[in-house]
């Protein structure tokens, strides 16, 4: 499998309350399938290391992750990251603003991904356990009696909140000079709060979502404490009642459509 290690992110230090973990950025072009792979080895491998799916932007200063210790972002891709295309001239007057938006909207395509690559670990995880680690096929392993799922936890935030993008005001068309566009805006905002301005004068706040899944193979009472984090319990396993009901019920259903076939055969 390819990899590329890079520098942590400063701020997942920050976000994640945790002495030890691996953080795992996904882009819209990471591959779903080699994703899967590394997540499943990681957690067979390190029980006590949880792992942090993310969107984040990649660290432009490997400095301060150098200060984080041994925590390392993977980006499991051999195709590097597309280079952003050069702004065109009429959008150098916006200065950062454009240049935020664009970034903050590739980050923001990508929560999808990360959503189907949970999905697929934790699915795949109850699988994976009754096979052996890579490098112990010649040994013998003692396979669990039963399979425990994974504990996800979540952090829903945005951009803006963290401190990676700026909190923008969209009111209509920008103007080329900052100080008059603020100014337009705390007009419109006094006419709001004032009720004499429209429902299309209305100032409204862009936020850019963003989203961080924590995957353990058991509890951890540092995200469970925190408001912030919700908890997502491994579904208990199904019992052999439970199976065998499936089993029987799922051949009943095939039966039954042969049947009709049958009848519909001679009918004709």
């Amino acid at each position: 499998m390819q990899s590329l290690d890079s520098a942590a992110h400063s701020v997942l230090p920050k976000l994640v309350p945790l002495s030890a973990f691996h953080p795992v950025r996904i882009a819209s072009h990471t591959k779903i399938t080699l994703v899967v792979q590394f997540a499943l080895d990681h957690l067979r491998r390190n029980e006590d290391e949880p792992l942090v799916l993310h969107c984040l932007p990649p660290s432009s200063t490997p400095a301060n992750a150098s200060r984080a210790g041994p925590l390392t972002s993977t980006q499991i891709d051999s195709n590097p990251s597309p280079a952003p295309d050069p702004t065109p001239p009429a959008a150098k007057g916006k200065g950062k603003e454009t240049a935020t938006e664009s970034s903050s909207s590739t980050f923001v395509a990508a929560l999808s991904k990360l959503v189907s690559i949970a999905e697929i670990i934790k699915r795949e995880w109850l699988d994976v356990q009754l096979k052996p680690a890579a490098g112990n096929a010649g040994q013998e392993e003692t396979i669990p009696s039963a399979r425990k799922g994974l504990h996800q936890y979540t952090l829903l935030t945005t951009l803006e909140a963290i401190g990676l993008a700026s909190d923008t005001t969209a009111t209509g068309e920008a103007d080329g000079d900052a100080e008059a566009e603020d100014m337009r805006r705390q007009l419109i905002e006094m006419e709001w709060l004032s009720g004499r301005a429209g429902k299309d004068r209305r100032p409204r706040r862009k936020r850019s979502p963003c989203m961080l899944v924590v995957l353990s193979r058991a509890p951890t009472e540092a995200l469970a404490s925190r408001s912030s984090w919700t908890h997502q319990p491994p579904a208990p396993p199904k019992s052999r009642t439970t199976k065998r009901r499936a089993t029987s019920e799922n051949a009943t259903a095939l039966e039954g459509g042969t049947v009709k076939r049958k009848t519909r055969r001679r009918r004709r």
